[in-house]
Protein backbone atom coordinates (compact mmCIF):
# COMPACT_ATOMS: atom_id res chain seq x y z
CA UNK A 1 0.00 0.00 0.00
CA UNK A 2 0.78 3.52 -0.65
CA UNK A 3 1.78 5.36 2.50
CA UNK A 4 -0.46 8.41 3.28
CA UNK A 5 1.57 11.65 3.26
CA UNK A 6 2.11 13.31 6.78
CA UNK A 7 0.32 16.64 5.60
CA UNK A 8 -2.72 14.48 4.01
CA UNK A 9 -5.80 14.33 7.15
CA UNK A 10 -8.59 12.00 6.40
CA UNK A 11 -12.32 13.23 7.20
CA UNK A 12 -15.14 10.90 8.47
CA UNK A 13 -17.55 10.53 5.03
CA UNK A 14 -20.38 9.29 7.41
CA UNK A 15 -20.11 12.93 8.62
CA UNK A 16 -22.16 15.96 8.69
CA UNK A 17 -18.78 18.51 8.36
CA UNK A 18 -17.52 16.57 6.12
CA UNK A 19 -16.82 18.66 3.32
CA UNK A 20 -15.96 21.60 5.82
CA UNK A 21 -13.01 18.93 7.43
CA UNK A 22 -12.01 18.67 3.69
CA UNK A 23 -11.98 21.99 3.15
CA UNK A 24 -9.60 22.76 5.91
CA UNK A 25 -7.05 19.94 5.31
CA UNK A 26 -7.03 20.72 1.49
CA UNK A 27 -5.75 24.47 2.94
CA UNK A 28 -3.54 22.93 5.17
CA UNK A 29 -1.95 20.23 2.58
CA UNK A 30 -1.73 22.88 -0.24
CA UNK A 31 1.38 24.60 0.77
CA UNK A 32 3.13 20.89 1.14
CA UNK A 33 2.09 19.90 -2.27
CA UNK A 34 2.96 23.77 -3.79
CA UNK A 35 6.52 22.99 -2.40
CA UNK A 36 6.81 19.61 -3.61
CA UNK A 37 7.19 16.25 -2.43
CA UNK A 38 10.06 13.89 -3.52
CA UNK A 39 8.35 10.79 -1.74
CA UNK A 40 5.44 11.29 -3.73
CA UNK A 41 6.68 11.95 -6.95
CA UNK A 42 5.25 15.58 -6.77
CA UNK A 43 7.57 18.11 -8.29
CA UNK A 44 7.99 21.58 -7.15
CA UNK A 45 5.42 24.67 -8.10
CA UNK A 46 7.44 27.60 -7.59
CA UNK A 47 7.32 27.99 -10.11
CA UNK A 48 5.31 24.76 -12.21
CA UNK A 49 7.29 23.79 -14.69
CA UNK A 50 5.62 22.13 -18.37
CA UNK A 51 8.05 21.43 -21.23
CA UNK A 52 5.25 21.75 -23.21
CA UNK A 53 1.42 22.76 -23.81
CA UNK A 54 -0.57 22.89 -27.04
CA UNK A 55 -3.79 24.96 -26.94
CA UNK A 56 -5.82 24.20 -30.32
CA UNK A 57 -9.10 24.80 -31.93
CA UNK A 58 -10.24 24.26 -35.49
CA UNK A 59 -8.53 27.81 -36.73
CA UNK A 60 -5.99 28.68 -33.97
CA UNK A 61 -2.74 26.92 -32.53
CA UNK A 62 -0.60 28.21 -29.41
CA UNK A 63 1.98 26.01 -28.70
CA UNK A 64 3.79 27.29 -25.46
CA UNK A 65 7.20 25.46 -24.34
CA UNK A 66 9.08 25.31 -21.26
CA UNK A 67 5.74 27.08 -19.57
CA UNK A 68 6.38 28.58 -15.88
CA UNK A 69 3.94 29.00 -13.91
CA UNK A 70 4.28 31.12 -10.96
CA UNK A 71 1.83 32.15 -7.71
CA UNK A 72 0.51 28.57 -7.11
CA UNK A 73 1.94 28.93 -3.94
CA UNK A 74 -0.54 31.51 -2.60
CA UNK A 75 -3.60 29.59 -4.07
CA UNK A 76 -6.21 28.79 -1.62
CA UNK A 77 -8.98 26.09 -1.94
CA UNK A 78 -12.88 28.27 -1.24
CA UNK A 79 -15.06 25.20 -1.63
CA UNK A 80 -14.86 21.68 -1.49
CA UNK A 81 -18.32 19.49 -2.52
CA UNK A 82 -17.64 15.75 -2.42
CA UNK A 83 -18.45 12.34 -1.70
CA UNK A 84 -17.54 8.97 -3.00
CA UNK A 85 -19.27 9.78 -6.61
CA UNK A 86 -18.03 13.08 -7.34
CA UNK A 87 -15.70 16.04 -6.42
CA UNK A 88 -16.21 19.32 -7.18
CA UNK A 89 -13.38 21.94 -5.93
CA UNK A 90 -13.11 26.03 -6.29
CA UNK A 91 -9.59 27.28 -6.10
CA UNK A 92 -8.52 30.71 -6.19
CA UNK A 93 -5.89 32.33 -7.18
CA UNK A 94 -5.59 36.49 -6.67
CA UNK A 95 -2.83 36.79 -9.39
CA UNK A 96 -1.02 33.70 -11.52
CA UNK A 97 1.58 34.55 -14.12
CA UNK A 98 2.71 32.06 -17.33
CA UNK A 99 6.40 32.67 -18.95
CA UNK A 100 6.95 30.45 -21.74
CA UNK A 101 8.41 30.81 -25.64
CA UNK A 102 5.30 30.45 -27.80
CA UNK A 103 4.17 29.82 -31.61
CA UNK A 104 1.39 31.06 -32.56
CA UNK A 105 -0.70 30.63 -36.07
CA UNK A 106 -4.35 31.11 -36.46
CA UNK A 107 -7.27 33.79 -35.62
CA UNK A 108 -7.88 35.14 -32.15
CA UNK A 109 -10.38 37.59 -31.67
CA UNK A 110 -10.21 39.54 -35.24
CA UNK A 111 -6.62 39.35 -35.35
CA UNK A 112 -4.80 36.82 -37.58
CA UNK A 113 -1.76 35.93 -35.60
CA UNK A 114 1.90 34.12 -37.16
CA UNK A 115 4.86 34.63 -34.90
CA UNK A 116 7.10 33.79 -32.36
CA UNK A 117 8.84 34.38 -29.19
CA UNK A 118 8.20 34.94 -25.47
CA UNK A 119 5.62 34.92 -23.66
CA UNK A 120 4.23 36.88 -20.65
CA UNK A 121 0.39 36.69 -19.75
CA UNK A 122 -0.81 37.35 -16.35
CA UNK A 123 -4.37 36.44 -14.35
CA UNK A 124 -5.75 38.40 -11.33
CA UNK A 125 -8.48 37.12 -9.49
CA UNK A 126 -9.06 33.79 -10.86
CA UNK A 127 -11.31 31.21 -9.85
CA UNK A 128 -10.71 27.64 -11.04
CA UNK A 129 -13.40 25.17 -10.29
CA UNK A 130 -12.29 21.51 -10.95
CA UNK A 131 -15.27 18.66 -11.24
CA UNK A 132 -15.12 15.03 -12.05
CA UNK A 133 -17.21 11.82 -11.16
CA UNK A 134 -15.11 9.10 -9.19
CA UNK A 135 -15.21 5.80 -9.55
CA UNK A 136 -13.86 3.18 -7.27
CA UNK A 137 -12.00 -0.34 -8.01
CA UNK A 138 -10.12 -2.56 -6.84
CA UNK A 139 -6.58 -3.68 -7.32
CA UNK A 140 -5.10 -6.29 -5.28
CA UNK A 141 -8.27 -6.78 -2.77
CA UNK A 142 -8.07 -3.22 -1.47
CA UNK A 143 -10.58 -0.39 -2.94
CA UNK A 144 -9.08 2.82 -4.88
CA UNK A 145 -10.77 5.84 -6.44
CA UNK A 146 -10.26 7.46 -9.83
CA UNK A 147 -11.21 9.61 -11.96
CA UNK A 148 -13.94 9.93 -14.60
CA UNK A 149 -14.41 13.06 -16.85
CA UNK A 150 -12.94 15.67 -15.24
CA UNK A 151 -13.36 18.96 -16.31
CA UNK A 152 -12.55 22.55 -15.17
CA UNK A 153 -13.75 26.25 -15.77
CA UNK A 154 -12.56 29.23 -14.46
CA UNK A 155 -13.33 33.24 -14.38
CA UNK A 156 -11.11 36.00 -14.00
CA UNK A 157 -11.16 39.77 -13.19
CA UNK A 158 -8.55 40.64 -15.35
CA UNK A 159 -5.48 39.50 -17.75
CA UNK A 160 -2.51 40.87 -18.99
CA UNK A 161 -0.75 39.92 -21.91
CA UNK A 162 3.11 41.08 -23.28
CA UNK A 163 3.61 38.52 -25.81
CA UNK A 164 6.20 39.70 -28.69
CA UNK A 165 6.18 39.69 -31.96
CA UNK A 166 2.60 38.09 -32.70
CA UNK A 167 2.61 39.66 -35.95
CA UNK A 168 6.04 37.84 -37.03
CA UNK A 169 7.93 40.26 -39.31
CA UNK A 170 5.63 42.44 -40.06
CA UNK A 171 4.72 43.83 -36.77
CA UNK A 172 7.18 46.16 -36.67
CA UNK A 173 6.30 47.75 -40.34
CA UNK A 174 2.53 47.71 -39.14
CA UNK A 175 2.41 50.43 -36.46
CA UNK A 176 -0.33 47.92 -34.93
CA UNK A 177 0.30 47.53 -31.28
CA UNK A 178 -1.28 43.89 -30.75
CA UNK A 179 -0.77 43.79 -27.05
CA UNK A 180 -2.98 46.86 -26.76
CA UNK A 181 -5.42 45.13 -29.03
CA UNK A 182 -5.44 41.66 -26.75
CA UNK A 183 -5.41 44.05 -23.84
CA UNK A 184 -8.30 46.34 -24.38
CA UNK A 185 -9.92 42.86 -25.02
CA UNK A 186 -8.77 40.59 -22.51
CA UNK A 187 -12.48 39.10 -22.02
CA UNK A 188 -12.84 38.41 -25.26
CA UNK A 189 -9.44 37.54 -26.17
CA UNK A 190 -9.95 34.62 -22.37
CA UNK A 191 -13.45 33.35 -24.44
CA UNK A 192 -12.01 32.91 -27.54
CA UNK A 193 -9.67 30.56 -26.11
CA UNK A 194 -11.67 29.23 -23.05
CA UNK A 195 -12.31 25.54 -24.51
CA UNK A 196 -8.55 24.82 -25.17
CA UNK A 197 -7.36 26.17 -21.88
CA UNK A 198 -9.72 25.12 -19.77
CA UNK A 199 -8.89 21.45 -21.33
CA UNK A 200 -4.82 22.23 -20.83
CA UNK A 201 -5.62 23.50 -17.17
CA UNK A 202 -7.74 20.40 -16.47
CA UNK A 203 -4.92 17.62 -17.27
CA UNK A 204 -2.53 19.80 -15.38
CA UNK A 205 -4.35 20.07 -12.41
CA UNK A 206 -5.89 16.33 -12.65
CA UNK A 207 -1.89 15.02 -12.83
CA UNK A 208 -1.19 17.34 -9.91
CA UNK A 209 -4.17 16.23 -7.66
CA UNK A 210 -3.79 12.34 -8.95
CA UNK A 211 -0.07 12.26 -7.72
CA UNK A 212 -1.45 12.88 -4.42
CA UNK A 213 -4.52 11.50 -4.36
CA UNK A 214 -4.94 8.27 -6.58
CA UNK A 215 -2.10 6.16 -4.99
CA UNK A 216 -4.18 6.22 -1.73
CA UNK A 217 -6.33 3.60 -0.76
CA UNK A 218 -9.93 4.90 -0.14
CA UNK A 219 -9.85 4.20 3.36
CA UNK A 220 -7.71 7.09 3.47
CA UNK A 221 -9.58 9.62 1.61
CA UNK A 222 -13.13 8.70 3.02
CA UNK A 223 -12.46 6.97 6.50
CA UNK A 224 -15.05 5.58 8.50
Amino acid sequence: LATKPSYIKSCSIKKADFNECALKHANLALPFIVKGDRDNDIPPMTPLVLPLVEIAKSDFTLTLKNLEVYGLENATVTEIMMNETCMDVLFHLERIMFIASYKVDGKLIFLKLTGEGPFNVTGVGGNYRFNTSLETYERDGVEYVRYNKPNMIYTMKRAYFKIDNLLGTKEGETGIDVNKILNDNWDEVLKDVAEPLENAVTTVVEAIIAKVFMPLPKKYIFAE
